[in-house]
C-alpha cells in the first residue's frame, strides 16, 4: 500500500516537472569478495586527507574498505593534531600510517591551505617509502568500486599523462576550474601540484589573469593556476588555452567510474550529475567537463 502511494507521488512529480526520478542505495561496507586481488598495487600510496568524519564512522569505514581493496598499497591517513583519538587508534589498527599535522596558521581561501598541507605531508611520506604513484582522497569520500588503481594507471598509460582527476568540480566553460577532491598521479607530479607556498603567489601569471580569477575566487582554479605557474606555462584567460593545458597535464574521469560517494551536501544523493543539475543548461559555465567532453578536446587538439 505504502509503495503504491509513493510511486504515485513520484509519477505526479515526474509529470509536473517533466523529469525522471531515480535513487540508489549504497552498501558502504563491501565484502572482501567484491575486490580483485590479481593486481599488484604495491607501487601505489593512498593518502586519505582532512579532518575525520565521525558521523556513522564514515572515515573509518572508508579506510576499512581501502584496506580490503588494496592490501598491498601503502595506506596513509593525513589529518590534524587533536582529532578523535579513538578513531585514530582504530584506523591505525587497520594498518594505516597516521600523520598528525599541525593546522596551518592561515587557512587560506576555502581552507585551501589545510588541503595543501595534509596532502603534501602524505605525499612526502609516500616519497620516502618509494611509492611510484599516489591517490589522494578526502576523509568524507568513499570509493565503492574495485580495481580502481589499475584503472587509474591504465588511463595514465593510455594517454601518456602524469595526473588524473574527476569531472566533478571541473568546468568546461569556466577557465582553469579543475576538480581536486580525488586526484591520482605519479608521486613527483602530485608533490608539484600540492607543494605548499603562498596561496596567492602566482609567480609568472599575468596580473590581468589574476584580476579575472578574482571575479569568482575559485579554490579549484587557484590550485590549477598555481600548478601551471610552477611549470612556467604561458597563460592567458581563454578557453582555448585552458582546454589545451588541461589535456596536456590531466586525464579527467567521471565519478561513476569509481563509484565515488561524497557524504556532504546533496552529493549524498546525486553521486554523478551535471553540476547544479538543470541550471547547467541555463548557465554553460556550470557544465562539468565530463570524460566524454575531455576526450573530445584531447582528440581535437592532439590531431590538430
Amino acid at each position: 500500500m505504502y509503495r503504491v502511494v509513493i510511486y504515485k507521488i513520484i509519477e505526479i512529480f515526474e509529470c509536473f516537472f517533466n523529469l525522471f526520478f531515480s535513487f540508489k542505495l549504497h552498501d558502504l561496507d563491501l565484502a572482501v569478495n567484491d575486490y580483485d586481488f590479481n593486481n599488484d598495487d604495491s607501487d601505489v600510496a593512498i593518502v586519505v586527507q582532512g579532518p575525520l568524519l565521525l558521523k556513522r564512522n564514515f572515515t573509518y569505514r572508508s579506510c576499512s574498505n581501502l584496506v580490503k581493496a588494496f592490501p598491498k598499497s601503502l595506506l596513509i591517513l593525513s589529518t590534524w593534531e587533536g582529532e578523535d583519538e579513538e578513531t585514530i587508534g582504530k584506523v591505525r589498527g587497520l594498518g594505516f600510517i597516521v600523520l598528525l599535522n599541525k593546522l596551518p596558521k592561515d587557512s587560506g581561501l576555502g581552507n585551501v591551505n589545510y588541503q595543501i598541507s595534509s596532502t603534501y605531508a602524505g605525499a612526502e611520506y609516500a616519497k620516502t617509502k618509494g611509492a611510484k604513484y599516489l591517490l589522494k582522497i578526502r576523509t568524507d569520500h568513499i570509493i565503492l568500486k574495485n580495481n580502481v588503481l589499475n584503472f587509474f594507471k591504465n588511463m595514465l598509460n593510455t594517454f601518456d599523462l602524469k595526473l588524473l582527476t574527476l569531472s566533478e568540480n571541473s568546468y568546461e566553460m569556466d577557465p582553469y576550474r579543475l576538480g581536486d577532491r580525488v586526484m591520482f598521479g605519479s608521486v613527483d607530479s602530485m608533490m608539484v601540484y600540492w607543494q605548499p607556498c603562498d596561496s596567492f603567489n602566482f609567480n609568472n601569471i599575468d596580473r590581468n589573469i589574476f584580476k579575472k580569477w578574482e571575479l569568482n575566487k575559485s579554490v579549484h582554479s587557484l590550485l590549477f593556476l598555481r600548478f601551471l605557474s610552477f611549470l612556467n606555462e604561458d597563460l592567458d584567460w581563454s578557453l582555448l588555452t585552458y582546454h589545451r593545458l588541461m589535456i596536456k597535464h590531466f586525464v579527467l574521469i567521471d565519478s561513476s567510474s569509481i563509484g565515488l560517494y561524497w557524504y556532504k551536501y546533496f552529493d549524498r544523493i546525486f553521486v554523478d550529475r551535471n553540476f547544479y543539475g538543470v541550471n547547467s543548461e541555463l548557465n554553460p559555465c556550470m557544465r562539468k567537463m565530463s570524460f566524454l567532453r575531455w576526450l573530445y578536446y584531447y582528440r581535437k587538439y592532439n590531431n590538430a
